[in-house]
């Protein structure tokens, strides 16, 4: 298991707006997700809502509406996502995470605030992987 922090930064067209040659037309959405309060000082950050604030600054004026997600645990990054999907239909999401990931047998997974992963086969339970973001 490969355990790191990490910033992950996507820039995705919707498939609907990809098969259809469509995107630059649609909304574009932000979602930048950070957590750095994991609960326990030896494995809490100390940059991640910084990296959001920072980055959701550069995007203000631009077409991007910006969504903040910070400490977020899995329910809320989960819904977090969802929203966005909604929002943008035929455009493009902009994904950022800064936080803690881990690789467990090739796949990636965000761990979200509130994670307890005692054995790699807890990982899938409290993280959402790479896959389910795209």
């Amino acid at each position: 298991m490969i355990f790191a922090s990490l910033p992950l930064l996507l820039a995705l067209a919707s498939p609907v707006a990809s098969a259809a040659g469509e995107g630059d037309d649609g909304p574009h959405v932000a979602v930048l997700v950070s957590v750095d309060d994991y609960g326990a000082p030896e494995i809490n950050l100390n940059s991640p809502g910084q990296d959001t604030a920072l980055l959701a600054s550069e995007l203000a004026g631009t077409s991007f509406t910006v969504t903040r997600a910070h400490n977020v645990d899995r329910a809320r990054f989960v819904e977090t996502l969802l929203e966005a999907k909604k929002q943008v239909g035929n455009g493009v999401i902009f994904f950022y995470f800064s936080g803690h990931a881990v690789q467990v047998n090739g796949e990636n997974w965000l761990i979200p605030r509130g994670s307890t992963l005692k054995t790699i086969d807890q990982v899938p339970l409290p993280a959402a992987s790479f896959a389910q973001v795209l």
